[in-house]
């Protein structure tokens, strides 16, 4: 019976070890979740907006991603026009 990798690597591993493994994978996996969250919200106000700005205004990411965090989606807007 042939064993995955992964299943090797549990097998080989100390339970000590395997709780020394789990906190990384832990944080690489937040954040790569808050990663996707932050794409989903650029995507969702416009990316095209963002990249124009940082080219024409050349702000730095992180005023940028500010101002995006405090101004409401155009979904918002329209929500509080009616």
């Amino acid at each position: 019976m042939a064993l995955t990798l992964a299943q090797m690597a549990m097998e080989a591993l100390q339970p000590d070890q395997l709780a020394l493994l789990a906190l990384p994978l832990l944080v690489l996996l937040l954040l790569l979740v808050l990663l996707l969250l932050l794409t989903e919200l650029l995507l969702k106000r416009g990316l095209m907006i963002l990249l124009l700005q940082l080219l024409e205004l050349k702000l730095t990411p992180l005023a940028i991603l500010g101002s995006y965090l405090l101004i409401p989606s155009p979904d918002e807007q329209m929500r509080c026009r009616q």
